[in-house]
């Protein structure tokens, strides 16, 4: 240890302000970097633990009336319990939702039928995209987009953390 010290006072006993300043403004900046890649890869991992524990929420059995002012579905939960919070509909605002979403917990297993009317002159047509928001028991917010028409979803986004 005192070798490599010694080795160091050799090399550093020339140098002037310059040296100096260029060799701490060097390690402030190796100094930055790395914390910033610590905090990167924390924020990465852990996001993605979040979205293997999301809530698994599904679209099933889409049906418009014959006259297409009304609709229902169904969404069904096969993953950890969720709480919904919000359901919008992607360019639509005339259509209301008949039965309360808000604070109505999906658990596992379970399925939850939400009732559609129209409220213009408007049918309801097949390509509907609704956006459904929920939170999982820990308190993480989700939001994932449905194509009812195909009954296919987009992976959840995770919104904000708990």
């Amino acid at each position: 240890m005192e070798d490599f010290l010694s080795e160091i006072n050799k090399i550093t006993a020339d140098w002037g302000l310059t040296e100096w300043i260029t060799c701490i403004g060097g390690g402030m900046i190796v100094l930055i970097l790395i914390s910033w890649l610590v905090s990167m890869t924390r924020v990465n991992g852990r996001k993605r633990r979040v979205k293997q524990a999301a809530p698994q929420i599904t679209v099933n059995q889409f049906k418009i009336s014959p006259l297409g002012r009304d609709a229902y579905f169904k969404l069904q939960n096969s993953g950890p319990d969720a709480q919904l919070t919000r359901l919008e509909f992607k360019g639509r605002n005339n259509i209301l939702v008949k039965n309360d979403v808000a604070g109505h917990l999906l658990a596992n297993g379970e399925s939850y039928r939400i009732l559609l009317e129209l409220t213009g002159g408007q049918k309801i047509y097949d390509s509907l995209f609704l956006t459904l928001t929920y939170l999982d028991k820990t308190g993480n917010v989700f939001e994932q987009v449905f194509d009812l028409n195909t009954q296919t979803s987009k992976q959840p986004k995770v919104i904000k953390f708990a």
